[in-house]
């Protein structure tokens, strides 16, 4: 299942690199952690970050021609993306992980890991979940995000409560010394 060869344009690539970064550790003793997992599924990719606290995954439609997955330094990979040429990029990994990326003329060749290294990233059920607009959350969270304590001695303080009580959810957050609360409508059963 380590083979895999798919196509795709490459600023669509390097923008899904691009945003699962943030969820790459830059060092950390599991080497896997500081690396990409690329997952080939019948005719999409998931590009896949995930550091054991944060994890973020992009699905991008691309031509796939087989099937499978492989972990790439996040790091060395970006750095290719960014100096090829604009145009369509095909990436093949054979059965030794040995990646070839090649478009415009350029081939890079990289060794990758084996996927089976990667951690999995944990499943969230949707059974206590709520929904709202994507500006309206932004606002609640640049709205109560002044408050947040930067003291790592209590940790408690350095987040924000989300609390969906009825028809409504709260955020509130505090440092010791200021409070900070917004509340708004969202959809969702559960409290």
């Amino acid at each position: 299942l380590f083979r895999s060869k798919f196509s795709c344009e490459k600023a669509t690539l390097c923008e899904s690199v691009n945003n699962v970064l943030p969820a790459v550790s830059a060092k950390s003793t599991l080497i896997a952690l500081e690396c990409i997992l690329l997952r080939c599924t019948a005719d999409s990719l998931s590009v896949i970050g995930y550091n054991l606290e944060l994890g973020i995954t992009k699905n991008l439609a691309v031509a796939v021609q087989e099937e499978g997955e492989v972990i790439l330094n996040a790091r060395l990979f970006s750095e290719i993306l960014n100096r090829m040429p604009t145009g369509p990029v095909t990436l093949t990994t054979d059965d030794k992980l040995l990646t070839i990326i090649e478009g415009g003329g350029a081939q890079f060749t990289i060794l990758g890991m084996s996927s089976e290294e990667y951690p999995e990233i944990p499943v969230i059920s949707a059974e206590h979940s709520f929904s709202l607009p994507v500006d309206t959350l932004r606002s609640m969270i640049s709205q109560t995000l002044f408050a947040v304590s930067q003291d790592v001695g209590t940790p408690v303080l350095t987040g924000t409560l989300f609390e969906k009580k009825g028809k409504f959810l709260h955020l509130v957050s505090v440092d010791g010394c200021r409070l900070a609360l917004r509340r708004e409508e969202a959809e969702g059963e559960e409290d």
